[in-house]
């Protein structure tokens, strides 16, 4: 299925896409949180090649892929049908629901979590192709400003997890202090917004560019993740449903093994402390996705500008 990129207030979408979305349940869907997209492509746009950078900015002319990072976000509430486009809640079976007592039943299957490709994996898919087989200039644009935010979103731990709490959105209040934003927030909040905007403030004055490079350093050579680009590298079409599907299965895993759980692992629940502990041991779970979110869209937007 190939549904068309819209701007904000003209959407087409097949009538099949239309009454999915309208039935689909709720979920609040701003993955990572405005720094987190930003670095995300920010990362990218460091490390694609000097064709590629041409290539986007033959593309996004006065933008960058970082001042775009976010529009996929900004536009939900006026165009609803993009909503379920931004996750995988995973439910699991009728007789076993993926819930916090059954983890063995919180097993992505895309024919049910994805129907109709209809979650992050399947969105990130279609703009891909639609990159690579534009119906305009104006599909190219706005193809490449979905796949930028949707490459963020499914390595956002909390983007792909249980249905039944909505990737930790239900999870709430939680307690945890947010410089200049407050002290209670859910959980799912915490992952994408609360910890990176902390370290952000603390170790780089809230200056994303040297964030950014720092992450950069990461993946070049002597970095910290330079020896597990490759694998990351591995299944790196964004095209192929199998390797999207691959990069949502990671973030599933990564939500039940450091997000839901605390430093005892004991599953994190309602009222709970969110600790400095627990804060810094995932900020560097946290950073692996960002940095990985960043790698895959760069080889993307590689093997699209060599066609």
């Amino acid at each position: 299925m190939s549904y068309l990129p819209s701007p904000p207030r003209s959407p087409f979408l097949p009538p099949l896409v239309i009454l999915f979305v309208l039935f689909q349940k709720s979920s609040v869907v701003s993955a990572w949180g405005r720094a987190g997209h930003s670095l995300t492509a920010l990362i990218a746009e460091h490390i694609v090649s000097p064709e590629t950078t041409d290539y986007l900015s033959s593309i996004l002319l006065n933008e960058t892929l970082s001042s775009v990072a976010n529009w996929a976000d900004s536009i939900t509430h006026d165009e609803p049908w993009t909503q379920s486009l931004h996750f995988i809640n995973v439910q699991g079976s009728p007789s076993s629901p993926c819930s916090a007592s059954s983890p063995s039943s919180c097993v992505f299957d895309y024919s049910r979590d994805c129907a109709d490709d209809i979650c992050v994996a399947g969105a990130i898919a279609n703009y891909t192709s639609r990159m690579s087989s534009p119906a305009s200039a104006e599909d190219l644009y706005l193809s490449t400003k979905f796949l930028t935010h949707f490459v963020g979103d499914v390595h956002q731990p909390l983007h792909c997890a249980r249905d039944v709490d909505r990737g930790g959105n239900t999870i709430s209040p939680v307690k945890y202090t947010v410089t200049d934003q407050g002290d209670e927030f859910n959980l799912h909040q915490v992952w994408d917004f609360g910890i990176i905007e902390n370290h952000l403030a603390a170790a780089y004055n809230s200056d994303l560019d040297l964030y950014a490079d720092e992450l950069v350093a990461m993946v070049g050579p002597g970095g910290e993740y330079a020896s597990l680009v490759e694998e990351w590298l591995a299944c790196p079409d964004g095209a192929d449903k199998e390797c999207t599907s691959k990069w949502g299965v990671e973030s599933v895993e990564t939500s039940l093994e450091f997000a839901y759980v605390n430093m005892e692992g004991e599953q994190i629940v309602a009222g709970d402390e969110i600790g400095e502990d627990y804060a810094k041991d995932r900020l560097s779970v946290v950073e692996q996705r960002l940095a990985m979110g960043g790698v895959r869209l760069a080889a993307i937007l590689d093997k699209l500008a060599e066609a």
